[in-house]
This record gives C-alpha cells, structure tokens and sequence, in this order.
C-alpha cells in the first residue's frame, strides 16, 4: 500500500474534469452548509424560493453561487425558479457506522475467507471475553509485536509466544481489512493515520475502534476519523495538497492555515469542503 503522506493522489469526482468516485459514505449536504439562505450578488438577503442561479449560499464557511450548489447536490432547482435544500441535505444519506446500512456492505464486502473466520472461532471458543477484550486493547496501545499475550495464552494452555504466534495470521487479517477500508477514505498508511490519531489526541478513539472492528466485525466502524484523516490533510502537508491538485488541474491557494480550491464548475471553497462533498479525494497512484 502506498504512502499517503509521501507520494498518493487527489481526484476530482463531481467537477468538470470526472473521475471515478472512490467512497460514497461522505458528509452529507447538511453538514456542510452554514446556513439556506442565499444573499444577492450586491447583498441583499433572499430566500432560497426566490434565489436565482447567480445568487449566492455559504458552504462551510466559503461563499459559492446557487448554480454551484446545486451540482454539490446541497440543492435543487424548483421548477419555475428558485432553489429548495435536497432531500439528502434534509434527512441526511446513509453513513458507514457501527452497525449501519453501509456498514453491513462494507463488511460483507470486505469478508475474511474460511481459514481465517476458522481461526477466528477456534480462539473464541477457547478464551473468554475479557481476555480477549485485554489483547485487544494491548494490541492497540502497544502494537502487535510489544503487546501482552499471556492472558490470552494461559486459556489457550500455551506459552506467549506461541499465543501471539496464533494470532498473527488474525491480527493481520483484520490490518488488511482496516487498510482497505480506510484507503476508500484517503488513508494510504494505517502507522500513519495512527500517529495522526495520537498527535491529535484521537489515539483512545482508534483504539476504540480497533476493538468495536474486532469484537463485532465491522471495518466501517474506521469511517469518521479516517475521514476526519482525510479532511485536515492540507493543515499536515499543504504543499503537498496543492502539488497533488495542480496535477488534475485545480488551482489552490494556501491561507489562514488551509488550503482553498478554485474547483471547476464550483468556484472557490475550504479543502475540508471539497473533500466532504466528495468533490475531492485522496487516493493511492
């Protein structure tokens, strides 16, 4: 797997210049819109009923015009003018969450073969709850190869050693269906994001998260901080952000700690913007 924070790529996926969507589980329109009501051009305020497409909304902070909106699907045109919020940005679409719709796809999508599920049982079987629920937790906090396995090992009735050797073909079943999840998200290094996660004080979260994916089999429950990973990219390597967007040809700007796209057919908006309405993404070359 690629490394994200040294070389990967961004795609533009609802712009003029169309790429392959790679993750549709996004904020939805409502989590990004400061508020629906638009303003003139000179402004005077509107409603949306009555905006035209050169009227102006806010999204997350940065001001775009109704006809730009509307292709980020945060609205929709009303026949014989004016604009209403979409139904997504009223209710909200489904999001991969522990025990979610998308959720449910996204672990069947990501199923471990026989052997592995095999395994799965045959520890589960022999060792209770909260020994299991301790390897977890060390596995975690420590990683694999420092973490405690002697509770895990005494009800298996063997040595440490070959009680963490039981699990390692396990444990790097569940790293590889993490990492696949995760890179749908822009996470192209698991260490990396994990040092994110600690620098930032979100380390008790992915530990958090590790167990829920562990315990109830579920990689979707990654989802809101590799996200969260994705989206403050531009705070952690802006020139970067910029270097991979003027690629596809988007011209940006770095100011006031972030990165502002000049996105096709969409105007100007936040990096944190853009990748929540999954006008960009960060992906593997």
């Amino acid at each position: 797997m690629s490394d994200v924070s040294k070389g990967g790529s961004v795609s533009i996926v609802n712009g003029e210049a169309h790429h392959e969507q790679h993750f549709s589980a996004r904020q939805t329109p409502e989590d990004m819109l400061s508020h629906t009501e638009a303003r003139s051009q000179w402004g005077s305020p509107k409603a949306l009923s009555a905006a035209a497409p050169t009227d102006v909304i806010v999204i997350d902070g940065i001001e775009t015009s109704l006809s730009a909106a509307e292709k980020l699907g945060a609205v929709e045109a009303i026949p014989g003018g004016g604009y209403r919020r979409t139904e997504a940005a009223t209710q909200g679409n489904p999001k991969t969450t522990q025990g979610g719709t998308e959720g449910d796809t996204e672990a069947a999508s990501f199923a471990f073969d026989d052997a592995t599920e095999a395994q799965i049982s045959d520890v589960i079987s022999k060792t209770g709850g909260d020994a299991q629920i301790s390897t977890i937790n060390s596995i975690a906090e420590h990683g694999f190869e420092a973490a405690d396995f002697g509770g895990l090992a005494s009800q298996l009735g063997v040595e440490p050693h070959e009680a963490q050797q039981q699990m390692a073909s396990i444990f790097t079943a569940f790293e590889n269906q993490a990492a696949n999840v995760c890179a749908k998200y822009g996470v192209g290094d698991l260490a990396d994001f994990r040092q994110w996660a600690d620098a930032v004080g979100k380390g008790r979260e992915i530990q958090a998260a590790m167990l829920a994916h562990a315990q109830q089999g579920d990689p979707g429950v990654y989802a809101d901080l590799a996200t969260q990973y994705a989206e403050s990219y531009d705070t952690r390597d802006p020139n970067h952000v910029m270097e991979m967007l003027a690629e596809i040809g988007v011209k940006s700007r770095f100011t006031d700690g972030q990165v502002i796209l000049d996105v096709p057919g969409a105007g100007e908006m936040s990096w944190q913007a853009a990748h929540r309405a999954g006008i960009v993404s960060l992906s593997k070359r």
